[in-house]
């Protein structure tokens, strides 16, 4: 069944049960908040959150650094250091544990759940790190020194990371950093007090479903092809046609090596678009997006198209990304526009036909049902 019968069904279904009542002076402020709790995402919210916690969420950046000497606790036995004879460091200070090991425990709040990458900036070999439920051990350099730990699933909300520092050892920070998601914002971004619209519901609705790719394309494409790349790396110009027919006659491919390809690109319009790669390679290829959007794409024996995503951009300069494993490249890339106009918004999120002033009974009905379809995040 189409996604939009299927939304439609359920708001038919969900009119029966009662839901949550809000105030009939609605603003942004309101459905901002029944939002965030509506999709299951409260979990990264502290005790008594303020508006910035919402925010924080509803943004999708996925990226944090802990400052030791911030969020270690009472009971540590360490010190907090500014001076730099150990390199530079960040924040008001660093670490530095005593003469005999010694445990360090941070503990702090994650919004958002996934698979971070995480590193620290440590003094001395010998570090014990233990995260999301896995040990790591980490060795840092006579200096303060950013040293990878690995990857790690983690939940949102309160998180605790226990380093063992060795004897005389030094933490400056630990970083966190997974890609982001499609921020969830109305046009024009979050204004809290200002009355809300159905345009801010149905544009966030669609957005916190992951379903900005079903807007109906405008026909309009930017086209960019790979041999305008700004910086290469690793690959060649060919214009082998054995792998498929390139789009202009000339495409690039990495050589035994892994290689890299930067496309930059212009949007004139601001709105919603879909990507695709034409490309070709028998492993992973590696896709970012103005270095806030990644994905992992899988391609194919010959050239073809492969969905990247679709991606909320502004007007203006852009570029994407790509790594390639050896032997396999990158002919061309597509951007197709989306529809950006009230209407398309309103009949993906089920919302067409509705008077542009949002009742709380149609409120409460449009959170159940985001609520029972849930989040592709």
């Amino acid at each position: 069944m189409h996604l939009r019968s299927v939304v439609f069904l359920l708001l038919f279904a969900l009119g029966v049960f009662p839901g949550q009542t809000f105030a009939q002076d609605l603003t942004q402020r309101q459905w901002m908040t029944g939002l965030v709790e509506s999709m299951g995402w409260s979990f990264g919210l502290p005790d008594d959150p303020e508006l910035a916690d919402y925010l924080r969420i509803l943004e999708g950046r996925r990226s944090l650094r802990i400052e030791a000497e911030e969020y270690k606790q009472p009971t540590d036995l360490v010190s907090v250091k500014r001076y730099g004879n150990f390199g530079p460091f960040s924040g008001e200070g660093w670490v530095s544990g005593v003469a005999a090991p010694t445990t360090l425990h941070l503990r702090f709040l994650l919004p958002l759940s996934g698979t971070y990458r995480v590193s620290a900036a440590v003094r001395l070999p010998g570090h014990r790190v233990k995260v999301g439920g896995q040990s790591f051990e980490i060795d840092g350099g006579r200096e303060l020194t950013e040293t990878m730990i690995g990857d790690v699933k983690l939940s949102a909300g309160m998180q605790e990371i226990a380093v063992q520092l060795p004897p005389n050892g030094a933490i400056d920070f630990i970083e966190l950093h997974a890609p982001a998601y499609v921020p969830v914002e109305p046009r024009g971004g979050w204004q809290p007090d200002a009355p809300l619209h159905l345009d801010d519901m149905a544009v966030t609705a669609v957005q916190a479903m992951g379903i900005l790719a079903q807007l109906p394309p405008t026909g309009r494409q930017i086209r960019v092809e790979a041999e305008s790349a700004s910086r290469i790396s690793g690959v060649d110009l060919t214009s082998t046609r054995y792998l498929g027919p390139p789009s202009s006659g000339r495409w690039l491919r990495a050589g035994t090596g892994a290689g890299r390809v930067i496309l930059p690109f212009d949007i004139n319009v601001t709105g919603a678009y879909r990507l695709q790669l034409v490309a070709v390679g028998e492993q992973e290829l590696e896709f970012e997006l103005d270095g806030r959007y990644r994905r992992v794409l899988q391609a194919g024996p010959y050239l073809s198209a492969i969905a990247a995503g679709a991606f909320p951009l502004e007007a203006g300069e852009h570029q994407v990304q790509v790594g390639l494993e050896p032997r396999s490249g990158i002919d061309l890339m597509i951007l197709h526009e989306l529809s950006n106009d009230s209407e398309s918004y309103r009949q993906l999120a089920g919302l067409s036909g509705v008077d542009d002033s949002p009742t709380p009974e149609l409120i409460d009905r449009t959170l159940e049902l985001l609520a029972a379809i849930g989040s592709l995040r």
